[in-house]
């Protein structure tokens, strides 16, 4: 029955076990939403969020359980994480309970936490009485081999070593937090101090457009300064997990503020530290990818958001969102500054920036005085050795006899994408996925990289029976031994997510980098951001047509951001940069807006063509996706949503992706195209309250 007493403190429960749902419970509490409980929930205990407080209920009260307990701060969501799950719930038109649930780290939902312990220098102290753990036992051999006195909280994760064995030396005072430690000054060049000066008279959002070495990083850390003189806490963000400790490392170099990271791969445990630490203010800057954003932050005074363009920054997957535009939305929320920072601004970005919204901000010229050199190298009708063009063979061989480094950038490893049959034309492609396996030499199998499943070599055709089967395409794995052939003396490493797919294998391969162990570096998209590799003088670009064959519009867009972004790898010291481009389409406009070394006319070329094709930004798109067991099962539902009269929305589709089978699931989906956005929001919630899966500012029309 329906109870309408007064005074009956009735709470709603998320509880988490149960992946979303919510129920009644009874709390003789002063509870608040957000606050995390206790409660009984079948025969067992758990946990769960307050995400409503009433003295109604649809259930007989004498059915009721009552809460247990209340967990003490900062086991909670803040204020302003409640009101930006909501925000986000109402703009991406799903269940704001998905949002609030996927901001609380797992440790957190469980009601544990561990102190938070500093990332930092250490002295090294290796009077040791105490019986060592074998990993213990690993980390101090090799610290009485480098014979070092201090080491810093990065070089130690670069040499593999773990953050739970890192800790329990400092316990056991083998590691001493230094706390001597003396920032080292920076002087801003008279570009960066205007830079400066001009973000800190606005208070929301401006775009840091700088070009590539143009020191980006001091205006950011001249900012971070201001803010922590001012008792603020910083935000840092950036695309990738590989980038943090660099990012970490210079930040600490130069200011005097307790740091942490945080991405993914930290432990339950490790996130529940730092959660705590940040809620408790004890944090002051965090460096971190998109999740960070979801921090519980006391004091937040300052966003910068680090290669702003990135497609990172945006979940594809449930439950969707920008971590860029979300981050622009709390610096208006809060009154605080938000800066987008990038030396490739997205067409989404720049429209703001002709638009006014955002305030423009220019680094115009590298902070060295060093110049990137582009070179189109036609490569039709030429003799390739090995894939590559002759010209760009022989200026590699002149960058090594100077003790140079050149990267080779490929955006596909494995050892060869393709394997074909000769006789039939068979393709050997996953079983789960409308994907072709990709053969790794060095594993001696093929696999998915869709699914991720492997599969046993084939020696002959599954479907004829002949034994002519070859391996076409060339992959990063493939690249690094015809590079062994051609430059047989050089010291080659490939870094692409089959040889770096820990931190601390990353870590180690940036330090090979660094330290000159490598002079032939062959990279993947991993490479091509915010890495600052001294001696590398020269990029060579592979496989460069891809894009400008691809059917989703912003293909060029991402396209011309990748290799800007790879160029800005090289001539980052005292010598000038070269980039090599290796392509069958020299002609193509593209290619001449890119080498005259201006984002800007390549940005507004694409802008034009983008206003007179309707496409975003200045017009609005949404994705309706489909999945079904079978093509026709998702044929007719795309069809039945084509069949919709949606004021003033276009209908486009359906549409197949180029993969259509993933896990034997075929996809697809129909866009939803609006001149303004709030008839672009009548028509996603007019769909979502139909059970459709929306998903609003799609970025991938390939997925």
């Amino acid at each position: 029955m329906l109870s309408n007493k007064k005074h009956i403190n009735i709470v709603k429960v998320l509880v988490f076990r149960t992946g979303g749902r919510a129920f009644d419970y009874l709390s003789e509490y002063d509870l608040s939403v957000g606050m995390i409980v206790k409660i009984p929930f079948g025969r067992r205990s758990t946990h769960g969020l307050v995400i409503e407080i009433s003295t109604t209920t649809t259930l007989e009260t004498s059915k009721l359980k009552k809460v247990a307990d209340v967990l003490p701060e900062p086991f909670c969501l803040t204020k302003a994480q409640i009101e930006l799950s909501f925000w986000m719930a109402q703009y991406y038109h799903d269940n704001v309970y998905v949002y609030q649930s996927m901001m609380l780290p797992k440790s957190i939902k469980q009601g544990k936490i561990k102190p938070y312990m500093p990332q930092d220098q250490y002295v090294v102290n290796l009077n040791i009485t105490k019986k060592l753990s074998p990993k213990q036992s690993a980390c101090v051999l090799w610290l009485q081999g480098e014979d070092c006195q201090r080491i810093t909280h990065e070089a130690l994760v670069a040499e593999g070593f773990g953050e739970a064995t890192i800790k329990s030396l400092v316990r056991l005072s083998v590691l001493e937090i230094a706390s001597d430690l003396q920032p080292l000054d920076f002087e801003l060049s008279a570009a960066q101090k205007k830079a400066y000066e001009t973000i800190l008279l606005n208070q929301h959002c401006s775009t840091l457009h700088g070009v590539t070495a143009s020191g980006k990083t001091y205006v950011y850390l001249a900012l971070i300064q201001t803010i922590l003189s001012q008792k603020g806490q910083v935000l840092v963000l950036v695309p990738e997990i590989g980038l943090t400790p660099q990012t970490t490392a210079k930040l600490r170099q130069h200011l005097n503020a307790s740091s942490v990271y945080w991405h993914s791969q930290l432990s339950d445990g490790q996130k529940a530290s730092v959660w705590g630490a940040v809620y408790h203010a004890d944090i002051e800057v965090v460096i971190g990818t998109r999740s960070a954003l979801f921090l519980p932050f006391k004091n937040l005074q300052l966003i910068i958001v680090d290669e702003e363009h990135d497609m990172s920054f945006y979940q594809q997957n449930r439950p969707c969102f920008s971590v860029r535009d979300l981050a622009v939305l709390m610096s208006k929320k809060l009154n605080i500054r938000t800066v987008l920072g990038t030396a490739t601004p997205s067409l989404e970005t720049f429209n703001n920036v002709m638009q006014d919204r955002y305030q423009y901000v220019d680094l115009p010229a590298t902070f060295k005085g060093s110049q990137v050199n582009w070179h189109i190298v036609d490569a039709r009708k030429q003799k390739l050795q090995k894939g590559i063009a002759p010209q760009i063979t022989n200026q590699v061989k002149l960058s090594l006899e100077k003790g140079n480094q050149v990267l080779f950038f490929l955006n596909r490893r494995g050892y060869a994408p393709l394997t074909l049959c000769h006789g039939c034309g068979w393709i050997y492609l996953c079983s789960q996925c409308d994907v072709k396996l990709t053969y790794s030499k060095a594993k001696g199998s093929y696999s998915c990289h869709l699914c991720q499943k492997s599969y046993d070599p084939v020696e002959t055709c599954q479907n004829c029976g002949s034994d002519a089967l070859f391996k076409v395409g060339q992959g990063t794995e493939k690249l690094e031994d015809s590079l062994k052939d051609v430059f047989p003396s050089a010291k080659i490493l490939r870094v692409d997510a089959d040889t770096t797919s820990t931190m601390g294998q990353w870590a180690k391969v940036r330090q090979n980098i660094l330290s000159g162990q490598a002079n032939i570096i062959i990279g993947t998209q991993m490479l091509a951001k915010g890495h600052d590799f001294p001696n590398l003088t020269d990029v060579v670009v592979l496989d460069a047509d891809y894009a400008l064959h691809a059917t989703d519009f912003r293909s060029i867009e991402r396209w011309g951001q990748r290799l800007k972004q790879v160029a800005g790898r090289c001539g980052r010291g005292s010598q000038q940069g070269h980039v090599w481009v290796q392509t069958h389409l020299p002609n193509h406009p593209a290619f001449e807006k890119l080498q005259k070394n201006s984002y800007d006319e390549f940005a507004s070329y694409l802008l034009t063509m983008r206003n007179e094709a309707q496409w975003p930004p200045n017009h609005f798109l949404a994705k309706i996706k489909m999945v079904a067991d079978t093509f026709f099962k998702l044929e007719r539902e795309l069809e039945k949503i084509m069949c919709s009269n949606i004021e003033n929305i276009e209908l486009i589709g359906p549409i197949f992706p180029g993969v259509q089978k993933r896990q034997n699931q075929f996809h697809g989906y129909v866009l939803l195209k609006a001149i303004k956005r709030s008839d672009l929001a009548n028509a996603c919630r007019h769909m979502a309250n139909k059970n459709y899966r929306v998903e609003v500012d799609p970025q991938d029309l390939e997925a």
